[in-house]
Protein backbone atom coordinates (compact mmCIF):
# COMPACT_ATOMS: atom_id res chain seq x y z
CA UNK A 1 0.00 0.00 0.00
CA UNK A 2 1.20 3.39 -0.99
CA UNK A 3 -0.92 6.16 -1.89
CA UNK A 4 -4.72 6.09 -2.40
CA UNK A 5 -6.67 8.42 -4.36
CA UNK A 6 -10.29 9.10 -6.18
CA UNK A 7 -8.25 8.91 -9.37
CA UNK A 8 -8.80 5.36 -9.72
CA UNK A 9 -12.00 5.28 -10.89
CA UNK A 10 -11.94 5.47 -14.68
CA UNK A 11 -15.45 6.81 -15.02
CA UNK A 12 -16.38 10.20 -12.39
CA UNK A 13 -19.95 10.20 -13.60
CA UNK A 14 -20.14 5.99 -12.00
CA UNK A 15 -18.45 7.34 -8.61
CA UNK A 16 -20.76 6.84 -5.24
CA UNK A 17 -21.02 8.29 -2.18
CA UNK A 18 -19.08 5.70 -0.68
CA UNK A 19 -16.33 6.20 -3.19
CA UNK A 20 -16.24 10.36 -1.92
CA UNK A 21 -16.42 9.22 1.47
CA UNK A 22 -13.23 6.53 0.98
CA UNK A 23 -11.52 9.53 -1.25
CA UNK A 24 -11.56 11.96 1.58
CA UNK A 25 -11.41 9.43 3.96
CA UNK A 26 -8.26 7.00 3.02
CA UNK A 27 -7.94 4.81 5.93
CA UNK A 28 -11.10 3.09 4.51
CA UNK A 29 -9.01 1.83 1.79
CA UNK A 30 -7.38 -0.37 3.63
CA UNK A 31 -8.18 -0.72 7.40
CA UNK A 32 -10.56 -3.73 6.34
CA UNK A 33 -7.50 -5.97 4.89
CA UNK A 34 -4.64 -4.66 7.98
CA UNK A 35 -3.19 -7.65 9.12
CA UNK A 36 -1.18 -8.63 12.05
CA UNK A 37 1.97 -8.66 10.32
CA UNK A 38 1.63 -5.46 8.88
CA UNK A 39 0.83 -3.85 12.41
CA UNK A 40 4.14 -5.27 13.69
CA UNK A 41 5.90 -3.58 10.76
CA UNK A 42 4.56 -0.18 11.48
CA UNK A 43 5.07 -0.93 15.09
CA UNK A 44 8.89 -1.35 14.53
CA UNK A 45 8.56 1.97 12.14
CA UNK A 46 6.87 4.17 15.06
CA UNK A 47 9.31 3.23 17.56
CA UNK A 48 12.12 3.83 15.89
CA UNK A 49 10.32 6.90 14.36
CA UNK A 50 9.68 8.37 18.01
CA UNK A 51 13.07 8.05 18.88
CA UNK A 52 14.77 10.01 16.30
CA UNK A 53 11.21 12.80 16.74
CA UNK A 54 11.91 13.29 20.23
CA UNK A 55 15.18 14.50 20.17
CA UNK A 56 14.35 16.77 17.10
CA UNK A 57 11.15 18.08 18.21
CA UNK A 58 13.66 19.04 21.43
CA UNK A 59 15.70 20.81 19.14
CA UNK A 60 13.22 22.40 17.23
CA UNK A 61 11.48 23.48 20.00
CA UNK A 62 14.94 25.53 21.13
CA UNK A 63 15.34 26.98 17.43
CA UNK A 64 11.72 28.33 17.71
CA UNK A 65 12.37 29.84 20.97
CA UNK A 66 9.59 27.58 23.31
CA UNK A 67 10.42 25.91 25.82
CA UNK A 68 11.51 22.39 24.78
CA UNK A 69 8.31 20.42 25.95
CA UNK A 70 6.30 22.21 22.99
CA UNK A 71 8.50 20.21 20.83
CA UNK A 72 7.03 17.06 22.10
CA UNK A 73 3.55 18.79 22.02
CA UNK A 74 3.38 19.61 17.97
CA UNK A 75 4.27 15.97 17.19
CA UNK A 76 1.54 14.30 18.46
CA UNK A 77 -1.72 15.79 16.79
CA UNK A 78 0.20 15.01 13.08
CA UNK A 79 0.16 10.99 13.50
CA UNK A 80 -3.16 11.12 14.50
CA UNK A 81 -4.75 12.90 12.55
CA UNK A 82 -2.76 12.14 9.44
CA UNK A 83 -3.64 8.15 10.45
CA UNK A 84 -7.35 8.77 9.17
CA UNK A 85 -6.63 11.63 6.32
CA UNK A 86 -3.54 11.06 4.82
CA UNK A 87 -2.36 9.04 1.70
CA UNK A 88 1.11 8.44 1.99
CA UNK A 89 2.68 5.29 4.47
CA UNK A 90 6.04 6.68 4.82
CA UNK A 91 4.71 10.50 5.93
CA UNK A 92 6.00 11.87 9.64
CA UNK A 93 3.94 15.17 10.21
CA UNK A 94 5.60 17.32 12.80
CA UNK A 95 7.84 19.81 13.38
CA UNK A 96 10.78 20.94 10.82
CA UNK A 97 13.30 23.28 11.28
CA UNK A 98 12.62 25.92 8.70
CA UNK A 99 9.16 26.19 10.08
CA UNK A 100 10.64 26.50 13.51
CA UNK A 101 12.86 29.62 12.45
CA UNK A 102 9.61 31.19 10.56
CA UNK A 103 7.78 31.64 14.28
CA UNK A 104 11.22 32.35 16.19
CA UNK A 105 10.00 36.22 15.71
CA UNK A 106 6.46 35.52 16.64
CA UNK A 107 7.13 33.65 19.67
CA UNK A 108 9.88 36.58 20.69
CA UNK A 109 7.06 38.95 20.62
CA UNK A 110 3.86 37.27 21.48
CA UNK A 111 5.51 34.61 23.32
CA UNK A 112 4.40 30.81 22.54
CA UNK A 113 0.55 32.14 21.94
CA UNK A 114 2.49 33.43 18.89
CA UNK A 115 3.63 30.47 17.87
CA UNK A 116 0.30 28.36 18.83
CA UNK A 117 -2.13 31.12 16.58
CA UNK A 118 -0.25 30.74 13.89
CA UNK A 119 -0.17 26.88 13.47
CA UNK A 120 -4.19 27.42 13.46
CA UNK A 121 -4.08 30.28 10.87
CA UNK A 122 -1.58 28.30 8.55
CA UNK A 123 -3.76 25.23 8.93
CA UNK A 124 -6.81 26.88 8.09
CA UNK A 125 -5.23 28.15 5.03
CA UNK A 126 -4.56 25.12 3.89
CA UNK A 127 -7.25 22.99 4.82
CA UNK A 128 -9.51 26.09 2.47
CA UNK A 129 -6.86 25.52 -0.18
CA UNK A 130 -7.84 21.98 -0.07
CA UNK A 131 -11.47 22.25 -0.39
CA UNK A 132 -11.18 24.32 -3.02
CA UNK A 133 -9.19 21.44 -4.60
CA UNK A 134 -6.12 23.49 -5.61
CA UNK A 135 -3.56 20.74 -5.28
CA UNK A 136 -3.10 20.12 -8.99
CA UNK A 137 -0.97 23.29 -8.52
CA UNK A 138 1.85 20.95 -7.65
CA UNK A 139 1.65 18.88 -10.24
CA UNK A 140 3.32 21.64 -11.92
CA UNK A 141 7.10 20.42 -9.98
CA UNK A 142 8.46 18.07 -12.63
CA UNK A 143 10.48 14.73 -11.95
CA UNK A 144 13.87 16.89 -11.78
CA UNK A 145 12.23 19.36 -9.39
CA UNK A 146 11.39 16.46 -7.07
CA UNK A 147 14.65 14.36 -7.34
CA UNK A 148 17.01 17.56 -7.09
CA UNK A 149 14.48 18.65 -4.14
CA UNK A 150 15.18 14.93 -2.93
CA UNK A 151 19.22 14.91 -2.89
CA UNK A 152 19.71 18.27 -2.28
CA UNK A 153 17.59 18.22 1.04
CA UNK A 154 19.28 14.53 2.06
CA UNK A 155 23.07 16.45 1.59
CA UNK A 156 21.58 19.54 3.54
CA UNK A 157 20.39 17.49 6.30
CA UNK A 158 23.26 15.36 6.24
CA UNK A 159 25.40 18.11 6.60
CA UNK A 160 23.97 19.87 9.61
CA UNK A 161 24.83 16.57 11.48
CA UNK A 162 28.39 16.65 11.76
CA UNK A 163 28.74 19.02 14.53
CA UNK A 164 26.53 16.59 16.39
CA UNK A 165 28.14 13.79 15.00
CA UNK A 166 31.48 14.74 16.08
CA UNK A 167 30.24 16.29 19.40
CA UNK A 168 32.00 20.05 17.78
CA UNK A 169 30.50 23.15 19.69
CA UNK A 170 28.10 25.35 17.89
CA UNK A 171 25.12 25.65 16.33
CA UNK A 172 23.94 23.25 13.78
CA UNK A 173 24.04 24.96 10.29
CA UNK A 174 23.22 23.60 6.47
CA UNK A 175 26.14 22.52 3.49
CA UNK A 176 27.95 24.92 2.69
CA UNK A 177 28.26 26.78 6.15
CA UNK A 178 27.87 22.94 7.53
CA UNK A 179 31.44 22.15 6.04
CA UNK A 180 32.93 25.13 6.36
CA UNK A 181 32.67 25.24 10.00
CA UNK A 182 33.42 21.53 10.34
CA UNK A 183 36.50 22.08 8.69
CA UNK A 184 37.36 25.35 10.60
CA UNK A 185 36.49 23.65 14.13
CA UNK A 186 37.76 20.40 13.53
CA UNK A 187 40.22 20.50 16.09
CA UNK A 188 37.60 20.83 18.77
CA UNK A 189 35.90 17.75 17.92
CA UNK A 190 35.24 15.27 20.97
CA UNK A 191 36.81 11.87 20.92
CA UNK A 192 33.99 10.12 22.82
CA UNK A 193 31.45 11.62 20.37
CA UNK A 194 33.08 10.88 17.54
CA UNK A 195 33.91 7.41 18.42
CA UNK A 196 30.12 6.67 19.18
CA UNK A 197 28.69 8.28 15.87
CA UNK A 198 31.66 6.76 13.76
CA UNK A 199 30.76 3.29 15.33
CA UNK A 200 26.89 4.33 14.88
CA UNK A 201 27.14 4.82 11.27
CA UNK A 202 29.31 1.85 11.07
CA UNK A 203 26.35 -0.61 12.43
CA UNK A 204 23.81 1.07 10.58
CA UNK A 205 25.00 0.81 7.24
CA UNK A 206 25.58 -3.06 8.29
CA UNK A 207 21.95 -3.64 9.50
CA UNK A 208 20.97 -1.49 5.83
CA UNK A 209 23.43 -4.17 3.61
CA UNK A 210 22.22 -7.34 5.68
CA UNK A 211 18.49 -7.04 3.83
CA UNK A 212 20.26 -6.72 0.33
CA UNK A 213 22.78 -9.16 0.54
CA UNK A 214 21.69 -11.83 3.78
CA UNK A 215 19.23 -13.63 1.35
CA UNK A 216 20.64 -17.56 1.38
CA UNK A 217 20.11 -17.31 -2.29
CA UNK A 218 21.98 -14.26 -2.84
CA UNK A 219 18.81 -12.29 -4.42
CA UNK A 220 18.43 -8.43 -3.23
CA UNK A 221 16.13 -7.71 -0.97
CA UNK A 222 15.16 -10.77 1.37
CA UNK A 223 12.95 -13.64 0.26
CA UNK A 224 9.48 -14.17 1.17
CA UNK A 225 10.11 -17.86 1.79
CA UNK A 226 13.25 -17.32 3.93
CA UNK A 227 13.44 -19.44 7.01
CA UNK A 228 13.57 -18.96 10.48
CA UNK A 229 16.95 -17.86 10.96
CA UNK A 230 16.46 -15.68 8.03
CA UNK A 231 13.43 -13.95 9.39
CA UNK A 232 14.79 -13.48 12.67
CA UNK A 233 18.04 -11.74 10.78
CA UNK A 234 15.92 -9.83 8.76
CA UNK A 235 13.88 -8.32 11.74
CA UNK A 236 17.39 -7.84 13.78
CA UNK A 237 18.42 -5.27 10.36
CA UNK A 238 14.43 -3.60 10.17
CA UNK A 239 15.41 -2.51 13.69
CA UNK A 240 18.36 -1.33 13.46
CA UNK A 241 18.02 2.21 13.93
CA UNK A 242 16.18 1.34 17.18
CA UNK A 243 18.96 -0.82 18.39
CA UNK A 244 21.39 1.92 17.94
CA UNK A 245 19.60 4.39 19.64
CA UNK A 246 18.42 2.17 22.48
CA UNK A 247 22.73 1.04 23.10
CA UNK A 248 23.79 4.47 22.59
CA UNK A 249 21.27 5.86 25.19
CA UNK A 250 21.60 2.38 27.63
CA UNK A 251 25.84 3.57 27.65
CA UNK A 252 25.02 7.14 28.28
CA UNK A 253 23.13 6.38 31.01
CA UNK A 254 25.36 3.76 32.41
CA UNK A 255 28.38 5.98 32.51
CA UNK A 256 26.03 8.94 34.44
CA UNK A 257 24.89 6.69 37.04
CA UNK A 258 27.36 4.22 37.51
CA UNK A 259 31.13 6.25 36.84
CA UNK A 260 29.46 9.61 37.37
CA UNK A 261 30.34 11.00 33.78
CA UNK A 262 29.46 12.46 30.70
CA UNK A 263 31.74 11.21 27.67
CA UNK A 264 28.79 12.30 25.03
CA UNK A 265 26.47 15.22 24.67
CA UNK A 266 23.17 14.53 25.32
CA UNK A 267 19.74 15.58 24.51
CA UNK A 268 18.96 17.31 27.61
CA UNK A 269 15.90 17.62 30.51
CA UNK A 270 12.20 17.67 29.16
CA UNK A 271 9.67 18.94 31.23
CA UNK A 272 6.94 15.96 32.24
CA UNK A 273 3.15 16.20 31.57
CA UNK A 274 0.54 16.65 28.77
CA UNK A 275 -0.56 19.89 27.15
CA UNK A 276 -3.84 21.08 28.03
CA UNK A 277 -6.76 21.52 25.58
CA UNK A 278 -7.91 25.31 25.05
CA UNK A 279 -8.87 26.98 21.81
CA UNK A 280 -6.14 29.11 20.05
CA UNK A 281 -5.44 32.29 21.40
CA UNK A 282 -7.05 34.80 19.31
CA UNK A 283 -6.23 37.81 21.41
CA UNK A 284 -3.81 38.47 24.03
CA UNK A 285 -1.75 39.74 26.70
CA UNK A 286 1.88 39.17 26.69
CA UNK A 287 4.62 41.10 29.21
CA UNK A 288 1.68 43.88 30.02
CA UNK A 289 0.68 44.24 26.16
CA UNK A 290 -2.80 44.05 25.37
CA UNK A 291 -2.80 42.33 21.62
CA UNK A 292 -6.33 42.10 20.16
CA UNK A 293 -6.49 39.58 16.98
CA UNK A 294 -6.15 42.17 14.75
CA UNK A 295 -2.78 42.86 15.84
CA UNK A 296 -1.32 39.55 15.89
CA UNK A 297 -2.45 39.12 12.16
CA UNK A 298 -0.72 42.28 11.81
CA UNK A 299 2.17 40.89 13.37
CA UNK A 300 2.15 37.73 11.28
CA UNK A 301 1.98 40.14 7.87
CA UNK A 302 3.75 37.68 5.01
CA UNK A 303 4.05 34.95 7.03
CA UNK A 304 -0.16 33.92 6.71
CA UNK A 305 0.60 33.27 3.38
CA UNK A 306 4.30 32.12 3.22
CA UNK A 307 4.23 29.71 6.11
CA UNK A 308 1.54 27.59 4.36
CA UNK A 309 3.16 27.58 1.29
CA UNK A 310 6.57 26.64 2.30
CA UNK A 311 4.32 23.57 4.50
CA UNK A 312 2.77 22.23 1.93
CA UNK A 313 5.52 22.60 -1.07
CA UNK A 314 7.64 20.66 1.13
CA UNK A 315 5.08 18.07 2.20
CA UNK A 316 3.67 16.96 -1.00
CA UNK A 317 7.72 17.18 -2.58
CA UNK A 318 8.02 14.41 0.47
CA UNK A 319 5.26 12.31 -0.19
CA UNK A 320 6.12 12.38 -4.39
CA UNK A 321 9.86 11.24 -3.07
CA UNK A 322 8.28 8.72 -1.14
CA UNK A 323 5.78 7.03 -3.73
CA UNK A 324 8.43 6.66 -6.42
CA UNK A 325 6.43 8.41 -9.08
CA UNK A 326 2.98 7.29 -8.71
CA UNK A 327 -0.20 9.64 -8.42
CA UNK A 328 -1.13 11.22 -5.53
CA UNK A 329 -3.94 13.17 -4.63
CA UNK A 330 -2.46 16.71 -3.32
CA UNK A 331 -6.23 18.04 -2.60
CA UNK A 332 -6.11 15.17 -0.06
CA UNK A 333 -3.02 16.09 1.34
CA UNK A 334 -4.04 19.73 1.60
CA UNK A 335 -6.96 18.93 3.62
CA UNK A 336 -5.23 16.04 5.61
CA UNK A 337 -2.34 18.99 6.32
CA UNK A 338 -4.55 21.31 7.33
CA UNK A 339 -6.56 19.45 9.23
CA UNK A 340 -3.33 18.54 11.33
CA UNK A 341 -2.38 22.03 12.06
CA UNK A 342 -5.16 22.74 13.48
CA UNK A 343 -6.03 20.14 15.12
CA UNK A 344 -2.10 20.50 17.08
CA UNK A 345 -3.07 24.47 18.03
CA UNK A 346 -5.51 22.86 20.43
CA UNK A 347 -2.54 21.47 21.99
CA UNK A 348 -0.20 24.32 21.62
CA UNK A 349 1.12 22.84 18.69
CA UNK A 350 3.71 25.08 16.32
CA UNK A 351 3.27 25.00 12.77
CA UNK A 352 3.89 20.95 11.39
CA UNK A 353 4.90 19.39 7.79
CA UNK A 354 6.18 16.64 6.50
CA UNK A 355 9.44 15.77 7.64
CA UNK A 356 12.52 14.52 5.12
CA UNK A 357 14.55 13.07 7.75
CA UNK A 358 11.79 11.17 9.73
CA UNK A 359 10.02 10.12 6.80
CA UNK A 360 13.28 8.44 5.24
CA UNK A 361 13.67 6.44 9.17
CA UNK A 362 10.14 5.73 8.69
CA UNK A 363 10.71 4.37 5.11
CA UNK A 364 14.21 1.96 6.11
CA UNK A 365 12.20 0.94 9.42
CA UNK A 366 9.69 -1.10 7.28
CA UNK A 367 6.66 1.38 7.55
CA UNK A 368 3.48 -0.58 6.01
CA UNK A 369 0.60 1.96 6.37
CA UNK A 370 -0.19 5.25 8.39
CA UNK A 371 -0.87 3.29 11.47
CA UNK A 372 3.02 4.26 12.35
CA UNK A 373 2.42 7.68 12.98
CA UNK A 374 -0.68 6.77 14.95
CA UNK A 375 1.95 4.46 17.17
CA UNK A 376 4.69 7.19 17.60
CA UNK A 377 1.91 9.99 18.76
CA UNK A 378 0.73 7.32 21.12
CA UNK A 379 4.37 6.51 22.09
CA UNK A 380 5.25 10.57 22.60
CA UNK A 381 1.77 10.82 25.20
CA UNK A 382 3.71 8.36 26.99
CA UNK A 383 6.93 9.70 26.93
CA UNK A 384 5.46 13.07 28.10
CA UNK A 385 4.01 11.49 30.92
CA UNK A 386 6.20 8.75 32.34
CA UNK A 387 9.66 8.15 30.20
CA UNK A 388 10.80 12.39 30.23
CA UNK A 389 13.95 11.44 32.96
CA UNK A 390 15.22 8.96 30.53
CA UNK A 391 14.79 11.23 27.41
CA UNK A 392 17.82 12.86 28.56
CA UNK A 393 20.34 9.99 28.01
CA UNK A 394 19.71 10.20 24.15
CA UNK A 395 23.40 10.78 22.67
CA UNK A 396 23.56 13.45 20.49
CA UNK A 397 25.90 11.79 17.80
CA UNK A 398 24.04 8.21 17.80
CA UNK A 399 20.98 10.05 16.44
CA UNK A 400 22.93 12.22 14.48
CA UNK A 401 24.12 8.91 13.02
CA UNK A 402 20.98 8.08 12.28
CA UNK A 403 20.18 10.79 10.16
CA UNK A 404 23.34 11.01 8.28
CA UNK A 405 22.67 7.06 7.08
CA UNK A 406 19.23 7.55 6.22
CA UNK A 407 20.08 10.57 4.44
CA UNK A 408 22.95 8.74 2.11
CA UNK A 409 20.17 6.40 0.98
CA UNK A 410 17.43 9.12 -0.53
CA UNK A 411 20.57 10.84 -2.25
CA UNK A 412 18.64 10.27 -6.14
CA UNK A 413 22.54 9.78 -7.54
CA UNK A 414 21.74 6.95 -9.90
CA UNK A 415 18.55 10.08 -11.12
CA UNK A 416 21.13 12.66 -11.50
CA UNK A 417 23.44 10.66 -13.81
CA UNK A 418 20.21 9.37 -15.77
CA UNK A 419 18.93 13.09 -16.38
CA UNK A 420 22.42 14.55 -17.14
CA UNK A 421 22.62 11.53 -19.72
CA UNK A 422 19.22 12.29 -21.38
CA UNK A 423 18.84 15.53 -20.93
CA UNK A 424 20.79 18.67 -20.04
CA UNK A 425 18.44 20.94 -19.43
Amino acid sequence: MEVWNDERVPNRSSITCQDRIKSKLPILLWITTYSFSQFLHDLLAGFTVTLTQIPQGIAYAIIAGLPTQYGLYCSIMGGVVYFFFGTCKDINIGPTAILSLFVQNSVRTLGPAGGILITFLSGAVIFIAGILRLGFLVEFFSFPIISGFTTAAALSIASSQLKQLLGIPGPASVFLEAWISFFTNITEAKKWDSILGVISIVFLFGFREIRRFGSLKHKPEWSRNRNTIGKCIFLFSLGGNAIVIIAGTSIAFVADKYYNATPVKLTGDVARGLPAFSLPPFTLNYNGTYYSFGDMLAHYNSLLAFIPLVAFLGHVSIVKAFTKGKVIDNTQELIALGLCNMAGSFIQSMPVTGSFTRTAVNNASGVRTTTSGLITSFMIVISLVLLTGALKYIPKATLAAVIVVAMYYLCDFIGVVVMWKMKRA
